[in-house]
């Protein structure tokens, strides 16, 4: 029998992803450490690389100096969301585990990632299309945060279906077209608690972020019908 998917209530999804939080805290501290550390590596490596790019063509004149740090820039950055797909990728096999598995998963968990080569097609996908929409002033952005919502389930397909990248996408499309209101009052409302946890000298995104990532989870689980395990 096919599964029922079911009503997305926006309330219980952020009470479901607080009491998984709560039950299983110490590996999701842990892995949005490593995610903050990766963050603050590539946001280093990108300034430094661009101002040494700068620096060094600066003798060339002004427009030579503008292309050369323009390019490297484009390249750090292109290189930075590449590999941030897979860090993504870490958070969603453990939310998959939280909201669906029997057990709690550990940390190591995280990174027993299935399906590699196809997490790579569609990290490749968006970092084209993020690079891409990077040229267009102010639609680009405004079109980044379209696709964005239109794929935030790609990953999700992937790990769990075993789909490969193109299907995930479409799966992808599919679940967020059929639920556009839900989920967009969803992702407002982590916005917002997100938003309040950068406030709290970023540590309050120790919390918010796991938290966010078991309720979207959560919210995939029960628009396509998939069984969900208990809050606690």
């Amino acid at each position: 029998m096919a599964p029922n998917p079911g009503r997305l209530d926006v309330g219980a999804a952020l009470s479901y992803g607080f009491d998984k939080f709560k039950a299983n805290a110490g590996p999701w501290l842990g892995i949005t450490a490593i995610v903050w550390a990766v963050g603050v590596a590539v946001f280093i490596f990108t300034f430094a690389s661009t101002l040494t790019a700068a620096i060094a063509a600066a003798d060339r004149g002004e427009s030579a100096a503008v292309a050369t740090t323009s390019g490297v820039f484009i390249v750090v950055t292109a290189f930075g969301t590449f590999v941030s797909y897979f860090v993504n990728a870490a958070f969603v096999r453990g939310a998959l585990d939280e909201t669906g598995g029997p057990e709690k998963p550990a940390f190591g968990r995280f990174f027993q990632l299935t399906n590699v080569p196809q997490i790579a097609v569609l990290a490749l996908i968006w970092t084209v299309l993020t690079v891409v929409l990077s040229f267009i002033p102010f639609l680009g952005t405004l079109l980044t945060i379209v696709f964005g919502f239109l794929l935030s389930f790609s990953l999700t397909f992937l790990l769990d279906r075993n789909e490969q990248a193109v299907t995930a996408i479409k799966s992808s499309f599919d679940l967020t077209v059929k639920n556009f209101g839900p989920l967009v009052l969803l992702l407002l409302a982590l916005a917002a608690i997100n938003i309040v946890g950068g406030l709290l000298c970023g540590l309050g995104l120790l919390v918010t972020i796991p938290v966010s990532v078991v309720a979207i989870n959560y919210a995939y689980r029960v628009l396509t019908g998939a069984p969900v395990s208990p809050a606690r």
